[in-house]
């Protein structure tokens, strides 16, 4: 595992309230990459519609940094900010390029339409989409509710679903 690793990764950080603003900060001042996945939300007053910006999970946030500044983040916020970290370890577990750059995808592009997945993604095909606007995603196929939905999940981190996903633009990959 990588305990003192130079390289650069993404982790994903769980953020207590109130360090998501003081931990931004400290990103831009380092010159390192950050994302928080976000969506547009729609409320009515006076009626009249406006729209907000919102985070899609208030309490996530994604750095590509050194696995050094990901723990330095812990103590620089008093412990309002922790790594996700590999299960019975206290190592933050990386995200690889590919699949947090399909996670982004899957965000950017479906964003009024995603969901919180709140189950175990123990079950169900993996899948490529093959075509339409999610073209090159991967990750599961899952039924809730009688509703197949289209799941893409950063393993012990966070699963997002799509509500729907034409059959013939999917693909089942080979495990």
């Amino acid at each position: 595992m990588i305990e003192t690793d130079d390289n650069i990764h993404w982790f994903a950080l769980r953020i207590y309230h109130g360090a998501v603003k003081p931990i931004i900060s400290l990103c831009e001042n380092a010159g390192v990459e950050y994302y928080r996945p976000m969506q547009m939300v729609e409320y009515m007053k006076d009626g009249g519609k406006f729209y907000v910006e919102e985070p899609i999970i208030v309490n996530l946030l994604f750095v590509k940094s050194s696995i050094e500044f990901v723990k330095s983040l812990q103590g620089a916020t008093r412990n309002r900010a922790y790594p996700y970290c590999y299960a019975e370890t206290n190592r933050p577990q990386p995200i690889d390029d590919h699949t947090m750059a399909v996670f982004r995808m899957v965000v950017q592009k479906g964003a009024n339409h995603l969901r919180i997945v709140d189950f175990p993604i123990d079950k169900g095909d993996r899948v490529r989409v093959i075509d339409g606007m999610f073209k090159g995603a991967e990750g599961y196929v899952r039924r809730v509710h009688g509703t197949k939905l289209f799941v893409v999940a950063l393993e012990g981190i966070v699963a997002i679903a799509v509500t729907h996903i034409p059959r013939q633009f999917l693909e089942r990959v080979e495990k």
